[in-house]
């Protein structure tokens, strides 16, 4: 774009200078016309005797006609006029031109002013000759009176000036030949320096590109070796644990319960800093998710306490708790993360006090919108103010002898800081050195008119129905819970991969059953059209249900159109779904929350969110366990076809599995990133599918098969 505005300018260069060459051109030969015309006229006045008197009306002599005559007739002056004050010709080289009046708007504007006129005019050669250029000049004739400055007539010259007019051309080529190769060398100069810049310009973002791209795939090595180390070491630290526990209710001598707590605490403090690692180089690499759900905040504050009352008791310290009044019952927010950070700041505060107290303080703020502060103070040793900042970088501590007294990695005030800002926070300290300190987390949490769901599934005393039930659904995975679920209602059960399959079982046997509950989404024949099929025939089941992973209210109304009882979005609680089974209950349900238009991206999505899925489950940590097996080894076949390279409708078709799958389970984010995956799927007609898509996919796998790994089965049993 820079290149061809300098080629613009150039060419306007070069017009103008075209231009300028030309009036020069014209300039200098009429002022060569006017000095041969002066010459001329000079010459014949001085040899024609009855000039004055002739301008003053009388006639011309014979003699002064023959100069006049004899003068045209000489190489230069091709004819010549004298007119009188009134513009009349009253002598000529040529007799028709006697008598004629001039009446030019110059004769009065410029020559009876006593200003000289020229005009160049190109005459060809009657013979074929050269073209000729003639400037016409009229030149004032003044009173020779003495003092008298006016003008009595004028001069009129038809001058040959060709060869002044070729000498200056050929002085314009050479001016113009100057000018362009100057502009052009200019020009080149230019363009050779933009050239060279956009040159670059381009290897420049190449190396920046090729520098990101590496950076990319060294931070998605990080990713994938973080998950994997989180996984291999998790796992292993997770049955040591669960040893000591079992090894610690067994008889034991006092020594070797010593020995064993020592162990075990060891290994609860390995556990903790590889924790901390992990999150913060999750924060750092931004692949840490935040959940946003309904809690009750006096219930998170309370247990937060409630766990470290033990370690404060130890060391006689009094740990109080003061909740403000006018805190809200339910709010919006990570209390997972909220938990995480207080209970740092708590063992920070145990850790570093002898005696005394530490308090806890929970109010309303109003310097963040909607925003609660926590704050949390000690008597312990204190910081000093010149340390305070230091503490809250990546493995420092307020000094060399605080921490060889009393460990720690310097890990948890950063790693908490780090997520107060990501929930749109923040996290100060204030200390006085012998006196103790305070820190407070200030953190926006909304209040909620949403039912909390609790660290725990809340338990569904499941109704006996004792239905017998069709289930049509094409995905193993949400077979098996649907399956469980129903069992659980008392109801005696029947599956089918499809809507096909289930319309061959049920007009097989049409008495069998009383109720169907069907997927949207299905190969062969779907569930819309399955219910259709079985609205045309005489017999109908009790209550036809229809599921669905989308919400949408256009999407629930073609469902009933198509002849649904009740339309039950995934993931579907057992109360939702013993609700849908009796005729008169439930007619449709809302999606738990908004899933965004993508993963990664979209704020408020879950990694993994099991609560709604143990709430499907009933409560029961075993059968929720086996839905996630169940869905693990189904994510590691649809990730190796979708990997795989198939066509567009075959990729679109197995994604359009793992979402659904995923969304029953609560993986928000993968379930996003597959439906993404989909809908470009269907849309790219026949075209090969954008990497880009499966990147995203396989970056939120990753981070799920970590949160798996995380056994949120066994931590459902335990908080049950």
């Amino acid at each position: 774009m820079l290149i061809g505005l300098i080629l613009g300018v150039l060419a306007l260069a070069a017009v103008a200078m075209a231009v300028a060459v030309e009036r020069i051109q014209t300039a200098m030969l009429e002022r060569d016309a006017i000095s041969t015309g002066l010459r001329w006229t000079d010459g014949l006045a001085g040899h024609l005797d009855s000039l004055v008197p002739v301008l003053r009306g009388e006639e011309l002599s014979e003699t002064d006609r023959r100069t006049i005559a004899l003068a045209s007739q000489l190489g230069g002056l091709r004819d010549f006029v004298i007119f009188d004050q009134q513009g009349r010709a009253v002598a000529s080289s040529n007799e028709n031109e006697i008598g004629r009046v001039n009446s030019s708007a110059y004769w009065e504007d410029q020559v009876l002013r006593g200003q000289p006129h020229v005009a160049l005019e190109s005459v060809p050669d009657p013979a074929g000759g050269r073209t000729a250029v003639v400037a016409e000049t009229y030149l004032p004739v003044f009173d020779p009176a003495p003092g008298a400055r006016r003008v009595i007539g004028a001069f009129e010259a038809y001058l040959d000036v060709t060869a002044s007019a070729e000498a200056y051309s050929r002085l314009g080529l050479y001016m113009s030949v100057v000018g362009v190769a100057l502009i052009l060398l200019s020009g080149g100069t230019a363009i050779a320096f933009v050239w060279r810049n956009a040159v670059h310009r381009s290897e420049r973002e190449e190396t920046l590109a090729l520098a990101r791209e590496a950076a990319e795939a060294a931070n998605e090595a990080k990713s994938r070796f973080l998950a994997t180390m989180s996984h291999e070491i998790r796992t292993p630290m997770s049955g040591v644990l669960a040893t000591l526990e079992l090894m610690e209710r067994t008889p034991l001598q006092d020594s070797q319960r010593e020995m064993l707590t020592v162990v075990r605490r060891s290994a609860e403090a390995l556990l903790e800093l590889l924790n901390q690692i992990l999150d913060l180089s999750k924060i750092e690499a931004g692949k840490l998710g935040l959940s946003r759900r309904p809690f009750d905040p006096r219930e998170m504050l309370e247990n937060a306490v409630a766990i470290m009352r033990p370690a404060a008791a130890r060391k006689s310290i009094a740990l109080e708790l003061s909740i403000a009044p006018d805190l809200p019952p339910v709010v919006l927010g990570d209390d997972a993360r909220i938990r995480q950070i207080l209970l740092n700041l708590l063992g920070n505060a145990v850790k570093f006090t002898e005696t005394g107290s530490v308090t806890v303080a929970v109010e309303r703020d109003g310097s963040l919108a909607e925003a609660i502060a926590i704050s949390v103070a000690d008597r312990g040793i204190g910081i000093e103010p010149s340390a305070l900042e230091r503490l809250f970088m990546p493995f420092e501590q307020a000094d060399s002898a605080t921490a060889a007294q009393y460990g720690g990695t310097g890990l948890g005030l950063a790693v908490s800081r780090q997520l107060a800002e990501l929930m749109g926070g923040r996290l100060e300290a204030k200390s006085v050195p012998g006196a103790g300190s305070t820190f407070r987390f200030l953190v926006p949490l909304p209040a909620s008119d949403e039912r909390p769901l609790g660290a725990s599934a809340e338990r569904f005393d499941a109704a006996h129905l004792g239905l017998s039930v069709l289930v049509a659904d094409d995905d193993a995975t949400n077979r098996w819970v649907v399956e469980r679920q129903l069992g659980l209602l008392g109801c005696s059960v029947t599956v089918a991969e499809n809507g096909a399959e289930a319309l061959e079982l049920w007009r097989r046997d049409p008495e069998r059953w009383q109720a169907l509950i069907t997927d949207w989404h299905m190969p062969v024949l779907d569930g819309p059209g399955l219910l259709r099929a079985l609205r045309m025939d005489a017999s109908v089941p009790d209550r036809l249900v229809m599921m669905t992973a989308a919400g949408a209210p256009e999407d629930i109304a073609a469902a009933r159109a198509a002849g649904a009882d009740a339309v039950l979005i995934k993931p579907v609680s057992l109360r939702a779904l013993s609700d849908a089974l009796v005729p008169g209950g439930l007619s449709a349900t809302a999606a738990p929350r908004s899933t965004g238009e993508d993963s990664g991206g979209a704020t408020g999505l879950s990694v993994l969110d099991v609560r709604e899925l143990a709430e499907m489950c009933g409560g029961d940590a075993a059968l929720l366990g086996g839905a996630l097996e169940r869905f693990a080894a189904r994510l590691e076949v649809s990730l190796d076809l979708l990997s795989s390279g198939e066509a567009p409708g075959r990729i679109a078709a197995e994604a359009h599995k793992l979402r659904g799958a995923a969304a029953s389970v609560g993986a928000e984010r993968l379930a996003a990133a597959a439906g993404a995956l989909e809908d470009h799927a269907r849309s790219s007609a026949g075209s090969r599918i954008d990497a880009a898509d499966l990147e995203t996919l396989n970056r939120e796998a990753v981070l799920l098969r970590e949160a798996l790994a995380d056994d949120p089965a066994g931590k459902l049993g335990e908080n049950a």
